[in-house]
Formats: C-alpha cells, sequence, structure tokens
C-alpha cells in the first residue's frame, strides 16, 4: 500500500489494457496469488504441497482458507461510488501488471464488493490475468485529487445487473460534469465517460485493504473505519 499516487497513462476508459506503473496495478503486481495466501509466512507453496486439494499428499490436511477481511467501510464505498476517475490494475501469472480505466464503480456494502465497470474490448490480456487468478487493486481519485485504492487478492468477472447499469449511467453524468467543470469540450467529456453496454462486463471483488492515495505524507497510509480523505495541504 505504499506505492505512490500517479494518474494512469491511459488515452481512454475503452483503450488497451498494458503493463503501466501506476498505483493501482504495480499495487495488483505485488499482492499475493491464491495458492500465496493459504502459507502466509512464504512467498511459495512449501514442497510437497501443490495448491489444488486434490492433488495434496493423502497424509496431508487441506490448508485452512485465508480470513475474510473486508476494507469496505461506508466511507470507501460512498467515496468509490460517487462519480470518480477509477482506474483498475490486474498482475498476470508472472507477476506483470495490467491497467485499465473503469466507467463506474458500483459497491454493494451487505456483500462488502465492490462492482467495476469495465470493457471487454482492448482488455482481453486483463480479464484473462484476472480469470486466472491474479491479484488486483483500483484506485479511485476526485476532482480536488482525493484518492483511495482498494486491494484484493482475487476477483470475478459477472454480466451487469439492471442496477449496474443506473449506477453506471448515474455516475458517468456526474465524471461528465467535472470534466466539463475542468474546460473540457462537452463531445470530450461525453466520449470519455461513455461506454458501449453490450461490451461491458462487472469484475467484482471484496476489498481485503484500503489505502489513502491522497497526495501528501500520508499517501500509502492503512485507512481507519471513519476515517475521511481531505487533503492535508488543506485544499480539499
Amino acid at each position: 500500500g505504499a506505492a505512490p499516487a500517479g494518474p494512469l497513462a491511459l488515452a481512454s476508459p475503452s483503450g488497451p489494457a498494458r503493463p503501466a506503473c501506476a498505483c493501482a496495478c504495480c499495487a495488483a503486481s505485488k499482492l499475493p496469488r491464491a495458492s500465496a495466501l493459504r502459507y502466509p509466512h512464504s512467498a511459495t507453496v512449501p514442497t510437497g504441497v501443490t495448491d489444488r486439494t486434490s492433488d495434496m499428499p493423502h497424509h496431508a490436511a487441506p490448508p485452512p482458507a485465508p480470513p475474510t477481511i473486508r476494507a469496505l467501510t461506508p466511507e470507501v464505498a460512498a467515496f468509490a461510488g460517487s462519480g470518480l476517475t477509477t482506474a483498475l490494475g490486474v498482475a498476470d501469472a508472472a507477476g506483470r501488471p495490467l491497467s485499465t480505466f473503469c466507467h463506474a464503480c458500483v459497491a454493494d456494502p451487505e456483500r462488502g464488493e465492490l462492482r467495476m465497470v469495465a470493457s471487454r474490448r482492448g482488455n482481453a490480456r486483463l480479464l484473462a490475468a484476472l480469470e486466472a487468478g491474479g491479484a488486483v487493486a483500483a484506485s479511485f481519485t476526485d476532482l480536488a485529487h482525493r484518492s483511495v485504492q482498494v486491494k484484493a487478492a482475487r476477483a470475478r468477472i459477472e454480466t451487469a445487473t439492471p442496477r449496474d447499469i443506473a449506477e453506471y449511467e448515474r455516475q458517468s453524468a456526474i465524471h461528465g460534469q467535472w470534466l466539463g467543470s475542468l474546460g473540457f469540450a462537452p463531445g470530450f467529456a461525453a466520449g470519455f465517460v461513455r461506454c458501449d453496454l453490450a461490451d461491458t462486463v462487472m469484475v467484482v471483488f471484496v476489498p481485503q485493504a484500503a489505502f489513502r492515495q491522497t497526495p501528501g505524507p500520508g499517501a500509502g497510509r492503512p485507512l481507519q473505519p471513519g476515517e475521511r480523505f481531505e487533503r492535508e495541504d488543506g485544499r480539499g
């Protein structure tokens, strides 16, 4: 969580996923894969034990499931779903980071999940890495550069629900409005936030850690329950 905050070098939300060094994707590349989570004191699975329970030696008991740590506080959920610039990063099997912009984020506090609206087009490698069990990270940044990053060891892909689509429409309108407030032409702002709903998928995960990424000396610090995300220079 100590990775510095910074913008992703991608041209548009529907642009191709490619290796990048922005905080979300680099953070994902540093997370352990599913097998490492079973053995938290080692980066690799112990000798003689495989990651698949069915292949384990007959005398070895299945490892316990990793504890579920839910970092989706009400504050993080409200911030992530407020029409922000949203970046998603996934690590592939070799630990290389891939990143893309997402069009919206739908929070499900009851399940402790975030549902990211992403485009299939241009993101085949990223989605394949996700389906293969790659770790995931997402960053959310507002107009005042207040920023939050969340991380999870795995995610899944689902189709969009009516609620997801309604949230996309609401959040993209908000995002387009504040792009306009920065001086971008209405046509550019509308094109930037628009996506083809027939081409979208939902990247769904339970955040296991959340970090403050707002610029300042506290960037990279784990968030505390109830913490707000003001800038440390008093500008937001």
